[in-house]
């Protein structure tokens, strides 16, 4: 079934903030601390889980990258003392990213960039859209393509 005229164009606009967004966003982040998009959400998504650690798949899949993507991220991050990896307490073969006091000052720096980043060139355009029923309809398309996406890896 071709799509109406009103869902292509909904389509069509969401592929732009999709693609345009991140790198907004990306750039405000990085004229300001220094710091990458994929990094920010790394160490953002670690601060908010309990004790600031979580397995890598787990990690992968909140941050919206395969497996792969977040082991580079990782990488990178604790090369720089942001993050460190330990052995999952529950699991000797699994292991979990944990965010360290610097990633958390890292991250301290960062947040106002990215908040007033995110407000400036997404939130203040949706108006009075009803967030919460967009917001419950994007989490359950990306978790539908995420789930597919990181098995793949």
């Amino acid at each position: 079934m071709p799509l109406s005229d009103e869902e292509k164009a909904a389509y069509r606009a969401l592929v732009r903030v999709i693609l345009a967004a991140p790198r907004a966003v990306a750039a405000d982040i990085a004229a300001e601390c220094g710091l990458g998009l994929s990094d920010y959400t790394a160490i953002e998504t670690l601060s908010e889980a309990p004790g600031s650690e979580m397995r890598m798949t787990e990690l992968a899949l909140a941050c919206g990258v395969s497996v792969s993507g977040i082991t580079r991220i990782v990488n990178r991050l604790e090369g720089e003392g942001l993050m460190l990896r330990a052995h999952s307490p529950g699991d000797a073969r699994g292991t979990v990213a944990v965010l360290t006091e610097a990633g958390r000052g890292s991250l301290e720096r960062a947040r106002q960039a990215h908040l007033a980043s995110v407000r400036r060139h997404l939130l203040d355009h949706l108006g009075d859209l009803d967030l919460a029923r967009f917001t419950l309809s994007m989490e359950r398309a990306a978790d539908s393509l995420l789930h597919q996406y990181v098995r793949q890896e």
